[in-house]
């Protein structure tokens, strides 16, 4: 997959659009708006700027254009983890999941629950 950065809010976008699956930029904006104040301008700016990416398409249903997702988002999430494991914890993921742990951001019960999950792939894999 051809490496596409999204920013803070176009990563919003995505996740509406990914779970609505088509929304027009007015949609986009009212469902940002119930988080943070965001412009309809920007949001129809931010639109064309993932359009550009490749990361969007839109079709055209009585005089809206339905904007809809193009981008998997199981591949946006892994390179999105990707570059923030690489950029703040020069690549090593014991390093990020030390980070975690040691920071409280996850109970002892959600990571047995990965441990769980780590032991299921192993075993499918056998």
């Amino acid at each position: 997959m051809k490496k596409t950065e999204l920013g803070r809010v176009q990563m919003r976008i995505m996740n509406i659009l990914w779970e609505k699956e088509k929304a027009t930029a007015r949609e986009i904006s009212d469902l940002l708006n119930e988080v943070e104040s965001i412009d309809h301008r920007n949001v129809q700016t931010l639109l064309r700027g993932l359009e550009e990416k490749g990361a969007v398409a839109y079709e055209t249903e009585k005089n809206a254009h339905y904007y809809y997702p193009v981008l998997q988002q199981k591949k946006v999430l892994k390179q999105a983890v990707g570059t923030m494991v690489d950029n703040l914890f020069q690549g090593s993921v014991k390093s990020l999941m030390s980070f975690i742990v040691k920071k409280r951001y996850i109970s002892g019960q959600e990571l047995d629950k990965i441990f769980e999950l780590f032991q299921n792939d192993i075993d499918d894999k056998k």
